[in-house]
């Protein structure tokens, strides 16, 4: 594996923190559709369990399934994102910069 567990804690929480900034965008944009900012949420909480279990697991393949399973939630919200209209340029950004992100994690654990 390319990181070891302690780098990936520390750039799960990285990362989380990035999720969490565009979840709050989303909600402070009156024109982001309801799909984008359940998709975001969902991806908010998945990453609030990978940095939970994180903390205790030493589970090399339990860590890449909660990564690939952001990034699977990243990409509907990509998705969606692309497709709302009246989305202000702050929050596209910061749905655009959370998927960059889970998407680098992911390709940095091979």
């Amino acid at each position: 594996m390319v990181l070891e567990i302690r780098q990936i804690r520390q750039q799960l929480t990285h990362v989380g923190l990035i999720i969490h900034r565009a979840t709050q965008a989303l909600r402070n944009d009156k024109g982001a559709p309801q799909e984008l900012i359940d998709q975001v949420q969902r991806l908010d909480q998945q990453s609030q369990e990978a940095q939970e279990t994180v903390k205790d697991v030493q589970d090399e393949i339990a860590l890449m399934r909660y990564v690939y399973d952001m990034e699977q939630t990243s990409d509907r919200a990509q998705q969606a994102c692309e497709n709302a209209t009246g989305l202000s340029a702050q929050a596209k950004s910061a749905v655009q910069l959370a998927h960059r992100q889970v998407s680098d994690l992911k390709y940095q654990l091979h």
